[in-house]
């Protein structure tokens, strides 16, 4: 069963890898991001701090990794690669609507 949970920071150790090439980089992390990802610059470049960064776990694994942020921004999300599928697209949309409205966000994307 996958669940939604708040991230941490140590959770990105987990995301970096799944990122392979500067292309990839671009379109899951955004223009912030240099690429190759550098671990300690990465917090900062996701603006972390002013985000509400979220995982999606299937028991123990890390399958996907998001952030909630102003709609005028472009958030940071990263899937793990072998599970690129789209599968968690009906299941996290709703659940991060919910989640922003929570949080006093507005309307999710």
């Amino acid at each position: 069963m996958s669940t939604l949970r708040s991230a941490g920071q140590a959770d990105l150790d987990e995301v970096i890898p799944w990122i392979g090439s500067a292309q990839q980089c671009r379109h899951w992390a955004g223009p912030r991001v240099s690429y190759p990802i550098d671990k300690t610059k990465l917090a900062e470049q996701i603006e972390w701090a002013h985000a509400y960064p979220f995982c999606l776990a299937d028991t123990q694994e890390l399958i996907g990794f998001g952030q909630l942020v102003p709609k005028s921004e472009k958030p940071s999300s990263f899937r793990a690669p072998d599970r690129q599928t789209g599968a968690s697209r009906p299941w996290i949309r709703p659940r991060t609507r919910i989640l922003a409205t929570a949080l006093g966000l507005g309307q999710a994307a």
